[in-house]
């Protein structure tokens, strides 16, 4: 006598095959929204270094006052404005006045970034949580600096970074910064103090 499936049996087997095929389903769409995730961060981060890329490059070629009379440096807790002289290391701008300027829109999470003699045009950088700018005068860090009122540049610039949103003015419930780079401003004068 010839044995088939029962009923039972057919059941059973169709429900382990759809559990199955439910769990990779959900794998499969876990790992693209990861992947999506994981983009995301990486162009932040990518944003983050050519922010400080950047600023690298024009304070190591700025003064306390451009040609002009404007501030070699200006800049406040979200933004920055460089103002550079000469050759731009590692670029071929031949330019008198160059320079770089950021800033950072706190209600959409937007870097914004520009090249001031106009070889690149207002853009976003990037996305981010937060961004945050500080400046070391030689004696604490200061929110801002003007070195035009200061009379000198600052020691050093301070940029923090956070991926995801951190909300409030109080930077005390931020937590720690995902990157940090402090970068050192060669003519300032402070270094044996600093």
């Amino acid at each position: 006598m010839k044995r088939g499936f029962t009923l039972i049996e057919v059941i059973v087997a169709i429900a382990l095959i759809l559990a199955l095929s439910m769990s990779i389903f959900s794998f499969g769409w876990a790992m693209l929204h990861r992947r999506e995730w994981f983009l995301m961060e990486c162009a932040g981060d990518a944003a983050a270094e050519a922010m400080c890329d950047e600023l690298e490059d024009d304070l190591a070629t700025t003064s306390v006052i451009d040609g002009s009379g404007n501030a070699g440096i200006e800049g406040t807790g979200e933004s920055i404005v460089v103002r550079a002289r000469g050759v731009r290391r590692g670029g071929a701008s031949l330019a008198e006045d160059t320079g770089c300027e950021f800033r950072f829109d706190v209600a959409s999470g937007a870097l914004h970034g520009r090249r001031l003699d106009g070889a690149s045009a207002d853009s976003v950088v990037g996305k981010l949580g937060r961004v945050r700018l500080r400046y070391w005068d030689g004696r604490e860090w200061q929110d801002s600096f003007n070195s035009a009122r200061a009379g000198r540049l600052p020691a050093m610039v301070e940029v923090r970074f956070w991926r995801s949103g951190a909300g409030g003015e109080d930077e005390e419930t931020w937590g720690l910064a995902d990157r940090t780079r402090v970068m050192v401003v060669p003519d300032s004068g402070e270094r044996e103090q600093g």
